[in-house]
């Protein structure tokens, strides 16, 4: 192999490949100590959420209960019928298909209201918390552990609904 004339394209090329393997040496020096110090800065650990107690697994049965029906109509309309036309028939129908439903918890309170009308947890099938409904207990889990939904009637009633499921 002749070389005249191409000393310097030897010379230059030579180079080049040198440099290519210091840069990839630089670079793989580069991750190696990027994922050690990683390593040593980062703790892992794993969380496990328990979805019955929690907010999402409560949003999931109370739209779960919503979807259900009360002979031929869904309880959300049913609630809607309840407020725009307020009776006890309707209220004992929800009553019945709330204790139906949320009986596997080991507690739960609903509190439906539109307006000026109002079906507390005190209402018959509202609410089981073994009896200590005058204790305050219902009210306090409502208002910190529980989840709260608005639907709105076809009348255009807005309908304001706390739920609680969970443990006592």
């Amino acid at each position: 192999m002749k070389l005249k004339n191409k000393k310097s394209s030897l010379g230059s090329t030579l180079t080049w490949i040198v440099a290519a393997f210091v840069i990839l040496f630089i670079m793989v020096l580069y991750f190696v100590a990027l994922s050690f110090s990683y390593s040593k800065s980062t703790k892992t650990s794993a969380t496990v959420i328990d979805l019955d107690s929690s907010r999402l697994g409560m949003t999931k049965a109370l739209v779960r209960f919503f979807e259900l029906s009360s002979g031929d109509v869904k309880i959300a309309n049913r609630i809607g019928d309840w407020a725009d036309n307020p009776n006890d028939k309707t209220k004992e129908t929800l009553g019945k298909s709330v204790s139906g439903f949320f009986n596997k918890y080991s507690c739960y309170a609903l509190n439906i209201k539109s307006g000026t009308k109002e079906i507390t947890p005190h209402s018959t099938g509202f609410s089981n918390y073994g009896g200590r409904l005058e204790s305050g207990q219902v009210q306090s889990d409502l208002e910190k552990k529980g989840i709260n939904f608005i639907l709105v009637s076809d009348k255009g009633n807005l309908i304001n609904i706390d739920y609680y499921g969970g443990l006592c």
